[in-house]
């Protein structure tokens, strides 16, 4: 994971890989609301900038300016469809972590759904849209 504090280095910085390949350039920065550390990003992925995909920040690195991640290229491309540019919703936020298979989300380690309820909502990954122009985080 990368620290907290180096939030504005993201933003423009281009993603890697784990093969190396180019995947395009951050946008967008979301925090866990419980934890407050930055969980996932949005990268540029088309030519013309018009398509963004998810990204997990687990385990991501700088090198230099860029940011090397350890998913394929194609893995973030075919990553669920969720509206980037806004907070995300728990269930949108689960979709992520069930895909990239990651803890946090509305699933337990081993894969099975957590049952839902009041008591459990607020265990739920909320993921909020890091502001950098404010500092928000």
């Amino acid at each position: 994971m990368i620290d907290k504090e180096l939030l504005d280095r993201f933003y423009g910085a281009v993603v890697y890989d784990s093969s190396g390949d180019k995947i395009g350039k951050i946008s967008t920065v979301y925090l866990d609301d419980r934890t407050d550390e930055p969980t996932f990003a949005t990268v540029s992925t088309s030519l013309l900038g018009t398509s963004e995909s998810f990204v997990p920040l687990r385990d991501a690195r700088f090198d230099g300016s860029d940011i090397r991640v350890e998913f394929t290229k194609d893995q973030i491309k075919d990553a669920p469809s969720v509206e980037a540019g806004r907070d995300l919703t728990p269930d949108e936020a689960d979709r992520l972590y069930e895909y990239y298979q990651l803890d946090g989300g509305g699933t337990d380690a081993a894969g099975s759904a957590r049952p839902a309820g009041p008591a459990l909502e607020a265990e739920r990954a909320r993921l909020r849209k890091h502001d950098h122009r404010r500092g928000d985080g």
